[in-house]
């Protein structure tokens, strides 16, 4: 194939993609709507400006149990995971009204983009787990 062949077929092709990207844009009658609240979100502040601007690039460190799942080995399931830091192995401590409760120790066992496993490793009777308590990653 000549070079003056291919380059007219490349422009074509690249007029028809634009035409047809145009025509599909001015077709649309749909409305825009604000993007999916992040985490625990419940307003959007600003719908001309999605919600991951005014997030930290860091991780935060922290979720919260979303349920327990009991069976041979008590595991709670988190509403966080990779991108808020959670990675397998990480130990973690319980938070409850912004108090820690230091006897308490997880383990993350598995951990997804956005959820999270953790084994409860120590748990003295005197502390029960609820859905909604924070969990942090445990710092030195």
């Amino acid at each position: 194939m000549s070079f003056r062949l291919s380059s007219t077929l490349g422009i074509a092709t690249g007029v028809l993609l634009a035409a047809g990207g145009f025509a599909r844009a001015n077709a649309a009658t749909t409305e825009w709507h604000a993007p999916l609240l992040a985490g625990n979100a419940t307003h959007v502040t600003n719908q001309d400006r999605p919600y991951w601007v005014d997030e930290s690039i860091e991780p935060s460190n922290k979720a919260h149990i979303v349920r327990m799942a009991v069976g041979k080995a008590d595991v709670v399931l988190l509403d966080g995971g990779l991108y808020q830091g959670f990675r397998n192995g990480v130990v973690c401590n319980l938070y409850r009204g912004g108090k820690s409760i230091d006897s308490v120790k997880l383990i993350v066992v598995a951990s997804e983009e956005h959820r999270a496993a953790a084994l409860i490793a120590a748990l003295p009777t005197t502390v029960i787990i609820t859905p909604g308590d924070e969990i942090r990653i445990s710092t030195l």
